[in-house]
């Protein structure tokens, strides 16, 4: 993947930075040229994830358009590998996973449901919601989506995860990894809530930061554009 970061980081409720980064190629200054350092990586390794200390390298690259390229890497690290650090409730060891789409993860159509389970009877849901019209102008059978939204159900609560105005079908959100980050018991999110085909703009959910009456809330995000 060749993109252009446009930022990420957030703070955490210590204060503290708290960053996602990603395995890759990218254009651009962005934050790229700060990636080198310690991080945690989350691998999988025989159907299993874990969170594993890495040393991450960065190093300027001839881009395939633009003046700026930086190649992420690490250690037995695949391109789109994601990377934590600054999270006080994020720590090295194995990780309990309920769901893993891959490089493309899973966009949730209007009405469907992706159920997850960290085992042990702990059962939570995903649902998605929204407007499905007709596209104007479009080709037969082609939809637009607006009022889009996701929600997380789980222990008889519903919290609203993420919502979006419209959708482009070329490029809409999808739910990337869903598992027990921060060992609490409660799922995380890691998605792509891009709403444009030629960009990426990926966020991590943490059950650790959220708020009195929500069961999630987004801890950091990492934008990308493409060529």
């Amino acid at each position: 993947m060749i993109a252009t970061a446009l930022g990420f980081g957030a703070e955490s409720l210590l204060g503290q930075a708290a960053e996602i980064a990603m395995v890759g190629s990218f254009l651009g200054d962005g934050p790229w040229a700060r990636s080198s350092g310690r991080w945690l990586m989350l691998v999988e390794r025989d159907g299993r994830f874990e969170l594993r200390e890495a040393a991450v390298s960065s190093t300027r690259e001839k881009p395939i358009c633009g003046d700026v390229g930086f190649n992420v890497r690490a250690a037995d690290a695949k391109p789109g590998t994601l990377l934590l650090r600054g999270f006080s409730a994020v720590r090295r060891g194995s990780v309990v996973a309920a769901f893993n789409g891959g490089s493309f993860g899973k966009f949730l159509l209007p009405g469907e449901r992706l159920d997850l389970s960290l085992g042990g009877g702990n059962n939570w849901s995903l649902h998605a919601f929204g407007t499905v019209r007709p596209a104007v102008g479009a080709g037969r059978g082609e939809a637009r989506i607006t009022d889009y939204r996701v929600q997380m159900i789980g222990r008889g609560r519903t919290d609203v995860v993420f919502s979006l105005d419209a959708l482009d079908n070329d490029g809409p959100p999808t739910i990337l990894w869903a598992g027990d980050l921060d060992a609490d018991g409660v799922v995380d999110l890691f998605a792509d809530l891009r709403t444009h085909y030629a960009g990426h703009d990926y966020a991590l959910f943490l059950s650790s930061v959220a708020r009195a009456g929500h069961l999630v809330a987004k801890a950091a995000s990492l934008t990308t554009v493409g060529c």
